[in-house]
């Protein structure tokens, strides 16, 4: 997404999708990655995918 003039963003949902944003003017974000309640522990492919997913948020910092 290219969205310049984007000041506020939510995002929640239980799929880690690839995203990638360029909001330099980005305020604020909610970002919620919800988890299957019955899941006990988190193995390495879980947290691979969930820095994929940050990591496409990366276009978003707001740069003073």
């Amino acid at each position: 997404m290219n969205t310049p003039s984007l000041a506020s963003f939510r995002y929640s949902s239980s799929s880690m999708s690839k995203i990638s944003m360029n909001a330099p003017n980005l305020l604020d974000a909610d970002i919620q990655v919800l988890v299957e309640c019955e899941r006990k522990t988190y193995d390495m492919e879980w947290y691979i995918s969930l820095i994929n997913f940050l990591s496409g948020l990366n276009g978003a910092k707001n740069r003073c």
